[in-house]
């Protein structure tokens, strides 16, 4: 009877341990499928885009106000600052839009500080729809010269290259360098847009 009953546990324990066995290659079958599956996941980063047009930049255009929260509105992924420039010795407040430590825009306001008057690109960073981004030379901007409106600035813009727009009144290129009689070999420094 004794050696009946061992021989019974002796045949549950091995079939346990069979049973056993399987499992663990079962459950690593399980976590490598579950592993491949996790991998093959894309990470999508938010684009980060601005657009110039002859309406505005990015959602700022002629009727926007000039205020903090409407700059962080309309660049919600963008470090947006109050902050100060001058000009002729007289102080005014600006919008800075930066990503990270790279300067987008410059956004100034009408004489009543109430709504935005210009904004300025600093960045190739922002697409021009018009065509012309920051960087591109003269040249390839006004192939014929005898298109180009230009005038030099004066007081501290005046190593600065003005250039109209051929067809729309409210943008400007800014072109900056010493070589005031080689318009040629400037490069666009700058786009300004005027809600006029």
């Amino acid at each position: 009877m004794k050696y009946t009953s061992l021989l019974l546990l002796v045949f549950i324990v091995n079939c346990k341990s069979e049973e056993n066995k399987d499992k663990p290659e079962e459950s690593k079958v399980v976590k490598k499928e579950t592993n491949k599956k996790v991998a093959e996941k894309p990470t999508k980063m938010p684009i980060k885009e601005i657009l110039l047009s002859g309406s505005g930049v990015g959602r700022l255009g002629p009727t926007s106000a000039f205020d903090l929260k409407t700059m962080q509105t309309a660049f919600p992924e963008f470090d947006v600052k109050k902050d100060e420039a001058s000009s002729e010795g007289e102080a005014y407040t600006i919008f800075t839009v930066k990503d990270k430590d790279e300067l987008l825009l410059v956004v100034q306001s009408d004489e009543n500080e109430k709504k935005v008057k210009t904004i300025t690109v600093k960045s190739a960073r922002v697409k021009n729809e018009i065509g012309g981004n920051v960087g591109v030379s003269f040249q390839k901007l006004f192939p014929v010269k005898a298109n180009a409106r230009c005038r030099m600035g004066v007081e501290e813009m005046a190593e600065t290259l003005f250039c109209d727009h051929p067809s729309d009144t409210r943008l400007q290129y800014l072109f900056s360098s010493t070589k005031k009689d080689m318009p040629d070999e400037r490069r666009l420094s700058a786009i300004q847009w005027h809600s006029l």
